[in-house]
């Protein structure tokens, strides 16, 4: 062994200074870190709060040499660059330290943590790791969003999601919502009247269905709901209202001096003839109602007898005051004289007056008796007289002709709708008998006054001018569904072009003008093609359409006599429309309703030429066949002899054509313009 250190004694000399050199720096920094406070040249936190440490023995070296033995003890701790002892890190209190790996990912509930992938080296030499950054990111950890764009709109069933917000919180999306249901009728115009006692309103049915834009519906169906007046009330712009009315009668005379009219409501069964009130209206003073008229040529009535001066009486005319009273005076009538009496009171006394005639004052000496027309009667003697007198009347003033107040309308002899005024004029003749004077009445005739009035017929009517009669106000006659109108041409209808309607009414009244004649399919019940409106007797449309082939019924519908439908006399007729297509231009030939485009020139390079030598519509059992001739459609020379219907090809066509094809490649195209 000793042999062995000497052999090896050159070489041990100086890792001995090294080992020895170690061993000298460690106690030196050990005092250095231990006993002069420069702990934090290793230690950035040298106040952190952590107990002091005592120094640890961690490994001890012998050096043996020949001469020699010594011995070295040296002690590590944290910060010393070396792991040891527990040690999980070096130098403690620095970040991101390559000993302290860490994940770089983590879930908390619908969030998602993120950090780097080294942890930090406390003091004490062990790894703490950094805390998770938790934040919403889309599709990780389950979360639905991180951004309000990740929360579109959206449909389930029939509830619409809207205005989506993402929730930080939960990585969710937040919406508003609401229901895309409610199917059913719903108004698309408001009420109208329909006549005085009903109204009518357009509803459309809706299907209603969810779109991420919003809720929406599809219309399926419509109809015209209409309703009847309660009873008491009528239509007004659409409502039904009691302000007003819906009708009135004429006005007549409620009594002398006061003119009426009914005013009318709607009654249980649509009719406008339910009396509601009575407007009253007093006449003017001086006058009096006749005819339903104020006037002032007529008397109200009769006054008592009145005294027209001191010996002579009168009877009187009234006529109204303003308040509806017959009490104003307007004439005297039958004045009778008092002679020899005085009048008082209105009536003539028995007083004898010189003014009046009275010569006597002792009537037992004066017997009545006649002389001609002169009747001597009640002679009377006045006491201050003694004389006999007689009181006379000539009982030929009783012997006149007058007019009474007796008064009737006619019939005009040169107008049946107009009305002229008669009154009655009467003939008397006095007779002198010993008891008074008779007027006999000898004659009496009606007489024209010249006054004229025009007829007055009820609502609803009118006076007929040849008979005078009053007769309803209906559109009479019947409809007539004008064949050459809607037949131009050759007598065919194109399927699903316009084509022209027209029709008329015999028998025209003007009462029939403004009403509306519908063109509908197959009956009056079907569906409506177009209407016109009649102006003097007739209409026409140019908007009526039929969309498939046939010979279909199109009616002519119009209710003539207002009573809300077709089902008169008179009041349909009907057409069979033959809708074709050879009648149809080639640029109107509707594909879709089965009709085939057969062009005069077609197939390869437009070449072909088609049987009829012309553009042809044709129905869906005619065949487009096409020939190449030589010098039509641009034909220079023909293969073969071919002939096509419209998408459809023979085996000898099919053969024809690729040879045609072979000449072609060679310069002898069969068919080529």
């Amino acid at each position: 062994m000793i042999k062995n250190i000497k052999k090896y004694k050159g070489e041990i000399k100086p890792l001995a200074i090294l080992l020895l050199s170690v061993f000298i720096f460690s106690i030196i920094a050990a005092y250095v870190i231990h006993y002069s406070g420069l702990v934090s040249a290793f230690d950035p936190c040298p106040d952190c709060g952590r107990e002091p440490r005592e120094p640890r023995e961690l490994t001890t070296t012998t050096t043996t040499r020949t001469t020699t033995t010594t011995t070295t003890t040296i002690t590590h701790f944290c910060g010393d660059g070396i792991l040891n002892n527990g040690e999980v890190c070096e130098l403690p209190g620095t970040t991101n330290n390559a000993y302290c790996p860490q994940t770089t990912s983590d879930c908390q509930e619908n969030k998602t943590g993120t950090r780097d992938n080294k942890g930090n080296c406390n003091a004490n030499c062990q790894c703490a790791q950094d805390p998770f950054n938790y934040i919403c990111v889309k599709d990780s950890c389950n979360a639905q969003c991180d951004s309000n764009d990740d929360c579109p709109n959206k449909c389930v069933g029939d509830r619409r999601y809207f205005n989506g917000v993402c929730n930080g919180g939960g990585c969710y999306c937040n919406y508003q919502t609401e229901d895309c249901t409610g199917d059913g009728w719903y108004d698309i115009s408001n009420f109208a009247c329909d006549g005085a006692c009903r109204r009518c309103n357009n509803q459309e049915y809706r299907n209603y269905r969810c779109e991420p834009g919003g809720c929406t519906y599809d219309v399926t169906d419509t109809r015209q709901v209409c309703e009847n007046a309660p009873s008491g009330k009528h239509c007004v712009d659409g409502s039904f209202t009691t302000t007003g009315y819906c009708g009135s009668s004429s006005s007549y005379c409620g009594n002398g001096c006061n003119v009426k009219i009914d005013r009318y409501e709607c009654n249980i069964n649509n009719q406008c003839s339910k009396l509601d009130y009575t407007d009253t209206s007093f006449c003017p003073a001086d006058t009096s109602c006749s005819g339903g008229v104020c006037s002032s040529e007529v008397s109200c009535g009769s006054g008592a007898s009145t005294c027209v001066d001191e010996c002579n009486r009168a009877g009187q005319l009234l006529r109204c005051n303003s308040l509806g009273s017959c009490s104003n005076f307007w004439q005297f009538i039958d004045p009778i004289p008092c002679n020899p009496y005085t009048c008082a009171s209105g009536s003539c006394t028995s007083v004898c007056s010189e003014d009046c005639g009275a010569e006597c004052d002792s009537s037992s000496d004066c017997s009545n008796k006649c002389i001609g027309t002169i009747r001597y009667y009640g002679g009377t003697c006045p006491s201050s007289t003694c004389s006999c007198n007689f009181r006379t009347e000539d009982c030929s003033k009783l012997s006149s002709c007058k007019t009474t107040s007796e008064k009737r309308w006619v019939a005009c002899s040169d107008d049946s709708c107009k009305l002229c005024e008669q009154v009655k004029k009467e003939c008397y003749e006095g007779v002198c008998e010993e008891d008074g004077c008779v007027a006999n009445i000898v004659s009496s005739s009606l007489e024209f006054t010249g006054r004229r009035q025009a007829k007055t017929c009820p609502t609803g009517t009118y006076c007929q001018s040849d008979t005078g009669e009053c007769i309803p106000k209906v559109c009479q006659g019947e409809i007539i569904f004008e064949e050459g109108y809607i037949f131009e041409g050759d007598g065919q209808a194109c399927p699903k072009v316009k084509f022209n309607v027209s029709a008329s009414i015999e028998l025209f009244t003007t009462f029939c003008d403004k009403k509306r004649v519908y063109f509908k399919l197959g009956s009056c019940d079907g569906t409506t093609l177009t209407y016109c409106i009649l102006k003097n007797g007739e209409c026409r449309s140019k908007h009526a359409i039929l969309r498939e082939l046939g010979t279909p019924k199109v009616v002519a519908c119009v209710d003539l006599n207002g009573d809300g439908d077709f089902n008169d006399n008179g009041e349909q007729d009907s057409l069979n429309v033959n809708v074709n297509c050879n009648n149809c231009l080639i640029n109107r030939c509707s594909i879709s309703a089965g009709c085939t485009k057969c062009r005069e020139c077609g197939l390869t390079c437009g070449s072909y030429t088609n049987q009829y030598n012309e553009n042809r519509c044709l129905n869906p059992d005619q065949q487009c066949l096409y020939s190449c001739i030589v010098g039509s459609c641009g034909a220079r020379h023909c293969a073969a002899t071919t002939s096509q219907s419209s998408g459809l090809f023979t085996q000898q066509l099919i053969q024809s054509t690729q040879a045609a094809a072979t000449s072609y490649v060679t310069g002898n195209p069969p068919c080529a313009r």
